[in-house]
């Protein structure tokens, strides 16, 4: 999560994760509160890839 930035812009109803290390936007339209439970959600994900890749290099 270190190197995500978040832009959400209320007017729109649309926040953006800037992946600072890949270079890539991922834009979503939803609610402030979908927001926090979304970015939970993704947030659970990565940690799971990490802890999956440092099973894989034992």
């Amino acid at each position: 999560m270190d190197s995500l930035e978040v832009k959400y812009s209320k007017e729109k109803k649309t926040f953006r994760i800037f992946n600072e290390k890949q270079g890539v936007y991922i834009t979503h339209r939803m609610s402030f509160e979908q927001m926090i439970y979304y970015l939970a959600g993704f947030e659970r994900a990565l940690d799971f890839v990490h802890f999956e890749r440092k099973e894989k290099e034992k």
